[in-house]
């Protein structure tokens, strides 16, 4: 996820550039902060807190920055695994309490076997588009599944909004992890020799992020602002008066 890019900007030289790795700092706390909410808010609330594409793509991502993409310096090889166990926390949640959460019967029941498929496509398909996309480290990938998970929490929030397990810290962390990460990202990729024939397709990914995120966030104010009323309720005291 774009909160990685961290190590690989660090691979700079610091003088020129303290504001911007700090802006990329900063952003990576935030996702790094996203990360254990989303592992609270599952066990708490006995669900999973991040979509299950979204899932599948950013634990794909890790597995390759861990075991395939190998980091050239160590540490940042033990920052991919730790994230990954992260990652591993999250899928946990997925796999135990996923079935329950589904609302097409035969999805709840083919369940497991639809996971492992969507897993095996996810890191597949990351594979490919690396290597199509010339994106030896994975950025313009990490982008995409930020832009496609924030696309999936709004399909998150209509599906769940009666039952109250979206967690508002997340989408602030999210937008915030994403709009200081980007902002100090879009500068220090053509310093990291990123193709320049890719950089109008990441600034596009990192200002789509921004907004879709924000308007998430909106969405989730308002909805906390003013609660739905979910259509059992509205049923009952319908029912109740007459």
């Amino acid at each position: 996820m774009p909160g990685h890019l961290l190590k690989h900007a660090h691979s700079l030289p610091i003088t020129g550039h303290p504001w911007l790795l700090g802006l990329v700092d900063v952003g990576t706390a935030f996702w790094l902060v996203l990360y254990v909410v989303a592992i609270i808010e599952g066990f708490r609330r006995r669900t999973y807190a991040v979509p299950l594409v979204a899932i599948a793509a950013n634990f794909s991502w890790e597995l390759i920055a861990a075991v395939y993409r190998v980091a050239p310096v160590a540490l940042w090889r033990i920052g991919d695994i730790l994230w990954l166990c992260l990652d591993a926390a999250i899928v946990w949640t997925l796999l135990r309490y996923g079935p329950a959460q589904q609302q097409i019967p035969e999805v709840r029941r083919g369940f497991y076997p639809l996971v492992v498929l969507t897993f095996l496509l996810a890191l597949v398909t990351q594979l490919a588009l690396e290597q199509a996309l010339n994106d030896e480290w994975g950025f313009l990938d990490a982008y995409l599944i930020s832009v496609m998970m924030s696309i999936l929490f709004f399909f998150m929030y209509f599906a769940r909004r009666t039952q109250d397990d979206l967690s508002y810290a997340v989408a602030w962390c999210k937008f915030l992890g994403n709009g200081l990460t980007s902002a100090g990202f879009v500068l220090l990729y053509p310093l990291l020799d990123g193709p320049a024939t890719s950089r109008f397709l990441l600034y596009t990914l990192c200002l789509t992020n921004v907004v879709l995120d924000a308007a998430y966030v909106g969405l989730l104010a308002r909805a906390r602002r003013w609660p739905a009323v979910s259509p059992t309720a509205a049923s009952s005291r319908s029912a109740s008066a007459t």
